[in-house]
């Protein structure tokens, strides 16, 4: 009774602890007790989309870490990130991207990124140029 009793408590302080974004408290929690948090894994894959579009991936990785689910992420999703990576001179989160996907970006689109890229940049001349 009071196993379970403490068992719940912990699940409820974890709770806590996604909802203010404290991941390093869950892992302390989990390596502690022994007890690894609950959370419906719908909610987590939320939480994963929302880390994913802020290029948060160790957050995401340290998240699946704890929780033990893998995050899904569609193929469009993916590849529109690692342009958004492209576009923004962030070549270094390509990488992270990889680790955390497992997918590669084609030589293809990342040429077709870097074109569209440097379309953005011109500045129209009004005819005049």
């Amino acid at each position: 009774m009071k196993t379970k009793n403490l068992e719940k408590r912990i699940q409820k302080k974890c709770v806590d602890y996604m909802a203010t974004g404290q991941l390093d408290k869950l892992e302390i929690v989990r390596d502690v007790t022994g007890i690894k948090p609950k959370f419906p894994k719908d909610y987590i894959q939320k939480k994963y989309k929302s880390y994913f579009r802020l290029g948060c991936f160790s957050i995401i990785k340290e998240l699946q870490d704890v929780t033990g689910i893998k995050p899904k992420f569609s193929r469009k999703i993916i590849q529109e990130k690692y342009e958004e990576l492209i576009e923004r001179g962030l070549e270094d989160g390509l990488d992270k991207l990889y680790e955390l996907t497992g997918k590669r970006i084609s030589l293809n689109d990342i040429s077709r990124c870097k074109r569209n890229h440097h379309r953005k940049k011109r500045i129209p001349t009004g005819g005049w140029g």
